[in-house]
């Protein structure tokens, strides 16, 4: 692909450049599953350059800096697309991943924050009340972890993940520190598939 586009100031893309930006993004995204994050990197900056409101590409561009362990260049990115046009549930996921980089940085007070913030844009997000169970494990609240691990078991059950429910179920027996898994990490992945298609369990589409 090549990325010629007119230069503009006013960061409002031709109608071509924002065409050309999707095709990154998704490239961006194919190289993001096969797990080469500097290409997936490279492409959605790329994207971003090509077309600033492109909200998803700005996403694609923090998982691939996350996974860079780049955590700085990742929450800038996150609170960009924090500004732009975003749904519900895909706000719910940045949120999500956010609570997740802060978690990472042992800052649990921050991760609670982020994932109610999730939990306020998705009222049913399983993965932010087990992540807001871990967060709350972690600063010796175990009331609020076990009801966070209750509610998300329920709603795995709902979702028929029966796997996940009972590992939230259970997770309250393995309050040691030492033991306690990693959140559930960039899960929706937010990355773009398709120009018209969803994002793995997100409603939301690209339009031409």
């Amino acid at each position: 692909m090549t990325s010629s586009c007119p230069s503009n100031t006013s960061n409002v893309a031709s109608n071509g450049c924002k065409l050309l930006a999707r095709a990154y993004a998704n490239r961006s995204y194919a190289y993001f599953q096969q797990k080469d994050y500097s290409r997936a990197r490279s492409d959605a900056e790329q994207a971003v350059k090509l077309d600033p409101n492109l909200a998803e590409a700005r996403i694609n561009l923090a998982n691939a800096r996350l996974k860079q362990n780049d955590r700085t260049g990742a929450l800038n990115d996150y609170k960009q697309a924090l500004k732009l046009n975003l749904s519900k549930p895909l706000k719910a996921g940045v949120f999500n991943n956010m609570g997740n980089l802060m978690f990472a940085q042992n800052n649990a007070q921050a991760a609670i924050q982020d994932y109610s913030q999730a939990i306020g844009q998705k009222s049913d997000y399983a993965d932010a009340y087990y992540n807001r169970g871990l967060a709350y494990s972690n600063s010796n609240n175990p009331n609020n972890a076990i009801s966070d691990f209750q509610t998300a078991a329920r709603y795995y059950r709902t979702q028929k993940n029966y796997k996940l429910a009972d590992e939230a179920q259970q997770k309250p027996t393995s309050f040691n520190r030492k033991t306690l898994t990693k959140p559930r990490c960039l899960r929706p992945l937010l990355p773009v598939k398709h120009p018209r298609g969803r994002v793995r369990n997100q409603e939301l589409k690209i339009e031409d």
